[in-house]
């Protein structure tokens, strides 16, 4: 459950989605205690862009600073991120360590599936089904606070939300294999031709 700030829902070819207006627009889910700690996480979503910018992210796993994982936006690409966990807030420089693991240098109009698989130490990304990065990672997952959905809440409010729509995001506390993952784009696609 979450809670929906100047989005919108729209039907449409791909049928209900959610419309987020590139300044003002989040979801926010209240924290996933279950995932704090965990040694695997799945997350993947349907994104569709309408325009780019600067951190506005699909999907904000938390307080980034301890621990957190993104979905993270930076003008025309997209990765995603790990945090270290258990550590005091905002101590960056001191021991912060981050990871990244590439998913897509995306184009406007068009919907991707996108999803990463963290079963410790190996994260793996997915692009419409199919791996496309990998990056290691020795650490549990690190999720405190809400979560956000189309923005990055780490500045207060002075990053885009996301411009576009987004759809079927999921959040698993457990490491999907890749056969699941390419089984979940099939048939979501299915639905969307």
């Amino acid at each position: 459950d979450g809670k929906v700030h100047a989005g919108q829902w729209v039907t449409g070819r791909f049928g209900a989605a959610l419309r987020f207006d590139g300044e003002r627009s989040l979801v926010v889910i209240p924290h996933l205690a279950e995932v704090d700690g965990s040694d695997e996480l799945t997350v993947e979503a349907w994104v569709f862009w309408e325009g780019m910018g600067r951190y506005p992210n699909i999907l904000t796993g938390g307080a980034w600073n301890p621990g957190g994982f993104l979905i993270f936006v930076s003008d025309d690409s997209c990765s995603f991120r790990m945090g270290k966990p258990g550590k005091k807030e905002w101590t960056l420089g001191r021991d912060w360590q981050e990871v990244g693991a590439a998913l897509v240098k995306f184009d406007l109009g068009k919907w991707y599936h996108l999803a990463a698989t963290f079963k410790r130490p190996a994260i793996t990304t997915y692009v419409n089904g199919r791996p496309v990065g990998s990056a290691s990672w020795n650490f549990p997952v690190g999720q405190t606070g809400d979560l956000q959905v189309g923005k990055w809440g780490l500045d207060q409010g002075k990053t885009q939300s996301h411009c576009g729509l987004i759809d079927e995001l999921k959040i698993y506390k457990r490491a999907l294999s890749a056969d699941e993952i390419k089984a979940s784009f099939d048939r979501e696609a299915a639905k969307r031709k």
